[in-house]
C-alpha cells in the first residue's frame, strides 16, 4: 500500500514537473524560480499536486491581471504632461528631537481636553480592561497625538518613561529612541532587542476627533475607539516593550528601538545610524495575529506624479447663441462631493477582500457623469494614509445648468449603490447606513478655475487606469504583494 501511494506521488510530481516545465519556456528565469518556491511550500503544508498547479495557476493569473493594468495607465499616463514622472517619494528627515511644552497642534486644532480630562478618561477606561501593565501604559499612549512625523510628544512620553526608570537611552536626528536595560542575574546573556514604531494612522470622522488622543472604549471584549482610528498599530506593541522593560523578574538584557515614520515611508528605520545597537537578535512587535512568530521581512514604495492641468481661463464660461456675436457669460454651477465612511483597511493585508477604494469608486462615479454632462473638476482631495485603502474622498466639480447637477446626483447615488452591493453583497440595507455620500451647494474654492473638459477626461481615465489590488498570494492566503491607488 505504501508502495502504491509513493508511486502515486511520483507520478503526480511528474504530471505537476510537465505542466512546470511548459511554463518555464514562456516565462522568465525569475519567474521560475518564484514558481518553483510556491510549490515547495504548497508541499510542506501538504497540499495535493492539483491543488498546488491551482494556486500557481491562481498566482500566475493575478500577475498577468495587475501587468494588464499597469500597461492601460502607463498608456493614459500618455495623454497628460507631468513634471515629474514617477519620482520615488521623498519625506524630509526629522530634526533631533527636544522636549517641548506644549502640545503640536494637528490640523490647527488646538486641544480641548486638559491633561487632568485625559487622564480621567483612561482611569475609567481601565477600570473595563485587565489589570495588566500593557493595558496601563496603552490607556497613556492613547493621550497622545502621534501622527507620523509629528511624534513629538509620544517621543517626550517614552522619555519621561526611561527617565523614571533611570535607563539609558538615546535619541538620533531622525527622533528614533534606543533605550538599554542592563541584565541583573544574566548580565552575560546575550542582549535582545524590542523594536516598534512611535507613529499611528490618524483617520478621523472630522477634525474635532484627532486633536484629544484617542478616546477609547470596551465593546462585548474589544477595544474600540470613538471617531478615529484605534492605534493599536503600532501603540500595543509600543506599550508591550515598555512593560517588558519594566518588568523585574526579566534577568537578561534588553534593548527597545522606536522608529518615527513608519506608517509614511520608514524613513525612521531607513536612517538608523550603523552599529547603534548591541543587540544581534530583534524581536519586532508589530503584527496582526495573535500567538505567531513570523521570520521575514517587507517594504514598500510610493511613487508620486506631479501634473500641471490644462483649466479655463476664467471661472465663466460662454453659452453661445444663435451666432458667434451674441453670447453671454455666466458662472458656473459648482457643487461640491464627499464620498466617506468606506470600509477601508490595511493596504498591505486586506487589499485581497474586495475592498473598494474611495478614490477608484469616484472615478467611476464621474466616468459614468461624463458620458452625459460636461462636468468639469475644480479640485480633487482623497486618502488617508500611503498604507490604508482610501475610504474618503472629497471634490468640486463645476456644472453649466441646474439640470446637470441633478443628473450627476442621480448618476452618483446609482453607481455608488452598485459599487456597494459589489462589495458587501448586500443588497436591501440601505447605503447610507454603511457608505455616505454627500453634496455642498455651496463649496469652497469658488475662486478656482475649473479644469478644462478635455483635461477633466484625461484625469478620470487616469482614475480608471490606475493598478489597484493583490499581486499574489502566499499559499497559506497571505498578501505577498499588492498596488493600491
Amino acid at each position: 500500500m505504501a508502495e502504491g501511494r509513493a508511486l502515486a506521488w511520483v507520478v503526480s510530481w511528474l504530471l505537476l514537473c510537465r505542466y512546470h516545465c511548459v511554463e518555464v519556456d514562456e516565462k522568465s528565469v525569475a519567474e521560475s524560480a518564484h514558481k518553483d518556491l510556491t510549490i515547495r511550500r504548497c508541499l510542506r503544508l501538504g497540499l495535493q499536486p492539483k491543488a498546488i498547479h491551482e494556486k500557481v495557476l491562481q498566482n500566475q493569473r493575478r500577475r498577468t491581471q495587475m501587468r494588464r493594468a499597469s500597461r492601460r495607465f502607463l498608456s493614459s499616463l500618455k495623454h497628460l504632461s507631468f513634471v515629474q514622472d514617477c519620482s520615488e517619494v521623498q519625506h524630509p528627515e526629522s530634526t533631533e528631537a527636544a522636549p517641548i511644552t506644549q502640545t503640536e497642534d494637528l490640523a490647527g486644532m488646538p486641544r480641548v481636553l486638559s491633561r487632568q480630562n485625559l487622564q480621567e478618561r483612561s482611569k475609567h477606561l481601565l477600570l473595563h480592561l485587565p489589570p495588566h501593565p500593557v493595558f496601563t501604559l496603552f490607556a497613556r499612549i492613547l493621550e497622545v497625538n502621534r501622527p507620523s512625523m509629528k511624534e513629538r510628544d509620544i517621543i517626550n512620553f517614552v522619555r519621561s518613561v526611561a527617565e523614571r526608570s533611570g535607563w539609558w537611552y538615546r535619541i538620533d536626528p531622525q527622533g528614533n529612541i534606543l533605550i538599554r536595560k542592563p541584565g541583573t542575574e544574566l548580565n552575560h546573556a546575550q542582549c535582545i532587542c524590542l523594536q516598534a514604531h512611535l507613529d499611528m494612522v490618524i483617520a478621523a470622522d472630522s477634525k474635532e476627533d484627532i486633536v484629544d488622543g484617542v478616546n477609547a472604549y470596551v465593546d462585548r471584549g474589544w477595544l474600540r475607539a470613538k471617531g478615529t482610528t484605534l492605534g493599536a498599530d503600532n501603540g500595543i506593541g509600543l506599550a508591550t516593550a515598555l512593560s517588558l522593560l519594566l518588568d523585574q523578574s526579566i534577568q537578561g538584557p534588553l534593548e527597545a528601538l522606536f522608529t518615527v515614520n513608519e506608517e509614511a515611508g520608514m524613513s525612521g528605520a531607513r536612517n538608523l545610524q550603523p552599529n547603534w545597537m548591541k543587540s544581534k537578535i530583534l524581536i519586532n512587535l508589530d503584527s496582526e495575529e495573535p500567538n505567531r512568530i513570523t521570520a521575514g521581512c517587507a517594504g514598500s514604495f510610493a511613487k508620486r506624479l506631479t501634473w500641471i492641468p490644462e483649466r479655463e481661463e476664467t471661472t465663466t464660461h460662454i453659452i453661445s447663441t444663435a451666432t458667434a456675436a451674441t453670447s453671454e457669460a455666466k458662472l458656473f454651477n459648482h457643487l461640491g462631493i464627499r464620498i466617506s465612511n468606506l470600509t477601508g483597511g490595511h493596504s498591505g493585508l486586506m487589499i485581497h477582500r474586495n475592498i473598494s477604494s474611495a478614490i477608484k469608486g469616484f472615478g467611476q462615479c464621474l466616468s459614468a457623469v461624463l458620458r452625459d454632462v460636461p462636468a468639469r473638476i475644480v479640485s480633487l482631495r482623497g486618502g488617508d494614509a500611503q498604507n490604508s485603502i482610501p475610504t474618503s474622498v472629497s471634490a468640486v466639480i463645476a456644472l453649466e445648468s441646474e439640470q446637470d447637477i441633478e443628473s450627476l446626483q442621480d448618476v452618483f447615488h446609482s453607481t455608488l449603490e452598485l459599487l456597494r452591493i459589489k462589495e458587501t453583497g448586500q443588497v436591501d440595507e440601505p447605503m447610507e447606513r454603511t457608505w455616505t455620500l454627500d453634496f455642498d451647494r455651496k463649496p469652497q474654492a469658488l475662486d478656482q478655475r475649473p479644469l478644462t473638459l478635455t483635461a477633466t477626461r484625461k484625469l478620470v481615465r487616469a482614475l480608471l487606469q490606475a493598478p489597484h489590488g493583490c499581486y499574489e498570494l502566499s499559499p497559506e492566503g497571505h498578501v505577498e504583494s499588492s498596488v493600491r491607488s
